[in-house]
């Protein structure tokens, strides 16, 4: 059962993998053209706010109008590379029809079953699988200093200082403000694309478990 553990596992990472190497294909370039464009949007926009910094008005008020559509298009481009470089599971699964947030989540479990499938799994095994880990993720959790009261409340308010002295320094009471939003949307962005998010251990086999949950519905029976 273990073995099968990591087989679901690293199934699910290659996926993750098998996608942005996709993504990032010479063959993807019709498709990934908005985010060639929005990678270039996104340095003019550093270039902007770093001139706002020394150049406030009206500088400034125009890099945060310009973070709002600038931040829609970062989601929208790759959407649309999505969307074009794996057109035939997007049409077969109606992806496209269900609630845009969960797009991304829908088609990676489409992968996932399509992978498990070929592997020979049948639903009885993912079923299973699933049940084992979820008896995995029923063990106490050990205890941790974040549970501690006395840790908490330092933690509270040294988050709370830090908070204040960023408010009255220098850098933030000019321009740079914006050049620290726009570094820090990018640095989402980034982690996102190239990462697929950031996946501690228990919410991945927690992602596994969900989709194992679902291809034991579909996939064929013993």
């Amino acid at each position: 059962m273990l073995k099968d553990c990591a087989l679901a596992n690293s199934t699910y990472k290659e996926i993750r993998k098998d996608i942005r190497n996709r993504l990032f294909s010479r063959s993807a370039y019709p498709a990934t053209r908005p985010m060639i464009a929005m990678a270039f949007l996104t340095l003019l926009l550093i270039i902007i706010s770093t001139y706002a910094a020394f150049n406030p008005v009206p500088w400034s008020v125009i890099t945060y109008i310009l973070l709002i559509p600038w931040a829609i298009g970062l989601y929208w481009s790759r959407q649309y590379a999505m969307r074009h470089l794996f057109r035939s599971i997007y049409r077969s699964e109606k992806i496209n029809k269900q609630p845009r947030f969960k797009r991304d989540e829908l088609f990676k479990y489409v992968l996932f079953r399509d992978k498990l499938d070929a592997a020979g799994w049948t639903a009885q095994r993912a079923a299973k699988v699933a049940e084992y880990y979820s008896l995995m993720e029923s063990i106490p959790k050990p205890y941790s200093l974040s549970q501690n009261f006395l840790f908490i409340f330092i933690v509270g308010l040294m988050v709370g200082l830090t908070t204040e002295a960023i408010k009255i320094s220098a850098w933030f009471s000019t321009g740079y403000a914006a050049v620290s939003l726009v570094l820090c949307v990018g640095a989402l962005y980034i982690a996102w694309v190239f990462l697929d998010g950031v996946h501690v251990p228990a919410q991945q086999r927690a992602y596994v478990r969900r989709d194992l949950q679902r291809a034991a519905m579909e996939l064929r029976s013993e």
